[in-house]
């Protein structure tokens, strides 16, 4: 035995635990007149970790503890100080009416280790962060995300889905390769400029990468709340620097290759890598903030477009197919109003939506019941700040629980069925639109693709259901409802059956 590579790993797992000690104390030692009121018992070290462990998801188990503790908590998770808002005028006062003061992100080891902060979902509060963010924002809107103009990018890719669909040929299969490949193509358009085929080989590397960023979500877990356990094998720390890698060895070369050529062959931006080039040129002519935009800042800002525009509206779809697979009367009823509206010769188009109401009812049920980012995206204060009369401390990790709000009984009757029609007046034909309902959160930090994800849910959603009927497989038992934390909370494995629906005319995309 090796003694002293032993001895060596003794002494900093000690030093990591006793400044992880500290950090603890530190945290909870400070004088504050009014704290939240306290959740779950508290463990050395650990704190109130253990509670969150069971056999429900830990979105489930706040929501609990709210009902005990109340709609404001507080509790020690490994080495933070966590507040959970499970109420929505708590999340609102928060993050759109005092969102200046809760616009941070608290220091998450993964990010710290993996984005040094940075990006434009993870990267702390800074004036460098905001204009990241504006500029995107600008891009993308110039990009014609959230328009018309978008919308033939989105159907063509969809088509290319369908066709994927239609040669399984009836037969059960699991749909969320083909989805998840779909729906970052459309990503891949905003970023590189062009859709590319399923068996490019860039393409599978840019796959390959997304697949590695989710999967790193997953083990980081643990060091988060524990950062001194990074140094004990099984920690997962090797693995997020290997997937790390593999995302850096295929992004950074498609990057390269996606810029030169535009410095080579076009005369006006077509991509966000390009616009982004020019914000670059243009910031070095002006000497604007040397570290704001450069080429790693890009890189970071693309993983970000991709991993979250890709996850989430993917996400989103596979839970629409199991709700449609297990209530076929609400899927028949969707169908019935596409077909009324649209007809049989051509597929929905935006300016139908207007006059889809039971669809788009459809869509944010299964929004609210689905619940894809849970906890949302922590939050943190710049500064020490009050919230409803109770202090909350810089740095504190401010969790809200959307799912929560979603499935509050005080908010929605019967919160745990699936029920399209809560969105809908009482004459059937005009939506509900619900401001608790908030899949993208709130404030100056919601979701930056909001109006893209909002089009290309539409779009998928209408398109796929004028085109098939989805059921499960014969003999096939109910599937569970339950879903599993990932990236984002997924629904488990299901297969389906895809069976085309009668037409009075085939008809392609026009």
């Amino acid at each position: 035995m090796d003694f002293g590579i032993s001895l060596t790993t003794f002494l900093l797992g000690m030093v990591t635990f006793l400044v992880t000690l500290m950090m603890v104390w530190s945290r909870t030692g400070r004088t504050y007149a009014n704290l939240p009121p306290k959740g779950p018992p508290e463990w050395p070290i650990i704190g109130s970790l253990l509670s969150l462990a069971g056999e429900h998801p830990p979105h489930q188990i706040l929501a609990n503890m709210a009902k005990k503790y109340g709609p404001i908590f507080s509790m020690q998770m490994g080495s933070f100080y966590a507040v959970v808002l499970s109420d929505y005028s708590l999340i609102k006062q928060a993050f759109a009416k005092s969102g200046d003061d809760f616009s941070d992100r608290p220091k998450i080891a993964m990010i710290e280790h993996l984005a040094e902060g940075k990006g434009l979902i993870s990267g702390y509060n800074s004036p460098a962060q905001i204009e990241q963010r504006r500029f995107t924002f600008s891009a993308l809107r110039s990009l014609g995300m959230g328009k018309f103009r978008m919308e033939e990018t989105i159907s063509e890719e969809i088509q290319h889905l369908i066709k994927s669909f239609t040669e399984r040929n009836t037969q059960p299969f699991i749909p969320f390769h083909d989805i998840t490949v779909s729906v970052s193509n459309v990503i891949c358009w905003l970023n590189f400029g062009k859709r590319f085929e399923y068996n490019d080989d860039d393409f599978k590397g840019v796959l390959e990468a997304l697949f590695g960023i989710v999967e790193i979500t997953e083990i980081g877990g643990v060091f988060n709340f524990l950062p001194f356990l990074r140094f004990l094998p099984g920690s997962g720390l090797k693995k997020c620097f290997k997937h790390k890698a593999i995302f850096d060895k295929h992004m950074y070369p498609l990057i390269r290759k996606i810029k030169q050529s535009y410095d080579d062959k076009f005369e006006s931006a077509e991509c966000y890598i390009h616009m982004y080039a020019d914000k670059i040129a243009e910031a070095a002519k002006q000497n604007i903030v040397p570290n704001l935009f450069n080429d790693g800042n890009m890189v970071l800002a693309v993983a970000d477009l991709f991993v979250a525009g890709t996850e989430t509206t993917a996400t989103t779809l596979k839970w629409a197919l199991l709700y449609m697979v297990v209530n076929q009367d609400v899927q028949k009823r969707v169908q019935e109003e596409l077909d009324r509206v649209v007809g049989v010769d051509r597929l929905p188009s935006l300016l139908d939506k207007p006059n889809l109401p039971y669809t788009e009812a459809t869509l944010l049920e299964i929004q609210r019941k689905a619940s894809i980012v849970p906890l949302g995206v922590p939050h943190a204060p710049v500064q020490d700040t009050i919230l409803y009369g109770y202090d909350i401390p810089k740095g504190t990790v401010v969790l809200p629980n959307l799912w929560a709000i979603h499935h509050d009984p005080n908010l929605w009757k019967n919160p745990d069925e699936f029920n399209p029609d809560r969105f809908l007046k009482p004459d059937t034909k005009h939506v509900v639109q619900r401001e608790e309902l908030i899949p993208f959160s709130i404030g100056r930090r919601r979701c930056i693709g909001e109006e893209l994800a909002k089009v290309e849910l539409y779009l998928f959603f209408t398109h796929l259901l004028c085109r098939f009927h989805f059921i499960l497989p014969p003999g096939a038992p109910q599937p569970t409802m339950e879903g599993r934390s990932l990236a984002t909370f997924v629904p488990h494995d299901y297969s389906l059956c895809a069976i085309p629906r009668c037409r009075d005319k085939d008809f392609e995309e026009s």
